[in-house]
């Protein structure tokens, strides 16, 4: 993967597209990880996680997912990754197409779910959180449910 080419670099990400379940020609929503920050970690953005790609030492010196975490795990194990000062580098293109769905996105129950997975993976990794800080980012989720709307129109 090109972004592993330096050696200072210990992970990479980058944006992601979804497509429709049924139809895989139809875009439905553009992930972009530009605006991704650490400092955002807190408020439970996150960067797109399928396109998160890090070299084996990571996992070796900071551990693997977290098998106890049912919804958020991939949330947590970037999280610790930052956290432990991971050199993280984005690359601006689209790396992975995706099919909608997925236990995250699985309505109400799963959303409220991944939330306190969120201010767990958050305190156990040193970030200061909340609920309410969480649910800062719903106005923006509901922008970005509307740009899908118009994607799909």
């Amino acid at each position: 993967m090109r972004g592993f080419n330096d050696p200072s670099i210990d992970a990479v990400y980058s944006d992601l597209v979804y497509v429709a379940q049924a139809d895989v020609t139809r875009v439905t929503r553009l992930y972009s990880s530009m605006i991704f920050s650490p400092s955002l970690i807190r408020y439970g953005f996150m960067l797109p996680h399928p396109t998160f790609y890090a070299r084996k030492d990571c996992y070796r010196k900071y551990g693997l997912y977290k098998d106890d975490y049912k919804v958020a795990a991939d949330f947590e194990l970037i999280t610790r990754f930052i956290k432990n000062n991971v050199v993280c580098k984005r690359l601006p293109e689209i790396t992975v197409v995706m099919r909608e769905g997925g236990v995250s996105s699985g309505g109400m129950i799963s959303r409220f779910k991944q939330n306190f997975e969120v201010v767990r993976a958050c305190r156990e990794n040193g970030i200061y959180t909340n609920l309410f800080l969480i649910l800062m980012k719903v106005p923006y989720k509901l922008l970005t449910l509307s740009t899908r709307w118009f994607i799909s129109r």
